[in-house]
């Protein structure tokens, strides 16, 4: 745990250099472009961090109960997680990722794990293109298969 609260203090002090030397540099409107997409990414990585968070405190979870868990309030309420752990920086719930269901294993028992190819996040096993990132947005025009 100490590893992650130590991750989350370099992240927000790393943010904090980049907004300063945007402060220092560039027109306004410059300024105020290039802050928001830092602000957009930085967010993406602190629910990426969370994501991660949820999926470590799963894996605990499963090895300590012999059960997998149901849903992220499971983790909650086994004192895994903090309530604020399981929610996006858009205030929506986190979900369990699709490979907490077995450790690296779909229901089907295969090896599928999607990942948006934009923000990186965790997706449903079920997505497809067409479908939209429920992180960044981003509207996927085809699959990439890697083994």
């Amino acid at each position: 745990m100490k590893g992650i609260f130590l991750f989350l203090f370099f992240l927000g002090a790393l943010i904090i250099a980049i907004v300063l030397s945007y402060n220092s540099c560039g027109s306004r409107n410059e300024q105020g472009a290039g802050l928001i997409s830092i602000l957009e990414k930085a967010e993406m990585m602190a629910d990426n961090a969370k994501i991660r968070k949820i999926e470590s405190a799963g894996a605990i979870y499963t090895i300590e109960t012999g059960r997998r868990p149901g849903s992220v309030d499971d983790l909650v309420e086994g004192g895994y997680l903090e309530p604020s752990d399981i929610i996006d920086h858009y205030g929506n719930k986190l979900s369990l990722p699709s490979q907490s269901l077995e450790p690296g294993q779909s229901e089907s028992g295969s090896n599928v794990v999607k990942r948006c190819g934009k923000c990186g996040n965790t997706v449903s096993a079920s997505s497809k293109p067409g479908d939209t990132c429920p992180y960044c947005g981003v509207v996927w025009g085809y699959e990439k298969q890697e083994f």
